[in-house]
């Protein structure tokens, strides 16, 4: 557990000495949760039946939500999207339910993000946390390809069907991918924002095993850093001293 900015810097340096990043080039992605127990599971998922909910019940959800935005987005944007994956991009910017889960290249964006609703009565008394992702090795996991997605990759395409015309099976991607997806809007670029776009698994990340030596290089595929409540507002006041 840390309780200051130093402290949080010693451990992400152990963490990228551990992966050993600066020979394999696996940078790791990382989030801030306000909250230890928080799941790493996109807003879709995040309701009290969600045990309930079946690929199909996903699909419809899903595009149930779709069609409500575009209906009600189209009269306020300028560039209307023309492929599945771009529309929920721009859903995830606007806050509406999606499979998308946020995560950032800095680790100091992520600790912000554990820290900044220090106020907040609901979080105020819990530690917070930063989880660590190897994006690459999650998509090893996942769909057995040792590389981060870019958002017009095939297969990244065939997770949105729902803008389709003609019948399409939902692809039964279980485990979540990581996705780098063009940084079209300033939240995105100031974040250093990537995603993980969740398949018809509704369990966390957290859930798949963190001993993972699938891949040659024996690599872990996720950690923690957790941060102490009582020190949550004093790492607040130093992102304010350094900008």
């Amino acid at each position: 557990m840390i309780t200051r900015l130093s402290e949080y810097i010693v451990e992400i340096e152990k963490f990228l000495n551990a992966w050993n990043v600066d020979n394999t080039q696996l940078y790791p992605w990382f989030r801030g949760h306000a909250k230890t127990n928080w799941e790493l599971c996109p807003t879709i998922f995040r309701h009290n039946y969600k045990d309930a909910l079946t690929k199909e019940k996903i699909y419809n959800l899903e595009k149930q939500f779709v069609n409500i935005f575009k209906i009600r987005s189209i009269p306020f944007i300028s560039t209307i999207p023309s492929k599945d994956v771009e529309w929920t991009f721009l859903m995830q910017h606007y806050g509406m339910p999606t499979r998308l889960l946020d995560w950032s290249e800095s680790f100091l964006v992520a600790l912000y993000f554990a820290v900044n609703a220090y106020n907040d009565p609901a979080t105020k008394d819990n530690d917070g946390i930063v989880w660590i992702l190897n994006p690459t090795a999650l998509n090893d996991w996942s769909v057995n390809r040792k590389e981060v997605f870019f958002a017009d990759d095939p297969l990244i395409e065939s997770m949105f069907p729902f803008l389709n015309t003609k019948d399409h099976e939902y692809e039964s991607i279980a485990y979540p991918v990581a996705i780098q997806p063009p940084r079209s809007n300033i939240r995105l670029r100031s974040q250093k924002g990537v995603f993980t776009l969740h398949g018809t698994d509704v369990g966390g990340i957290e859930s798949i095993p963190s001993s993972y030596t699938k891949l040659d290089y024996h690599t872990e595929l996720l950690g923690n850093i957790t941060v102490d409540a009582k020190f949550k507002i004093k790492f607040s006041t130093s992102f304010v001293w350094q900008g």
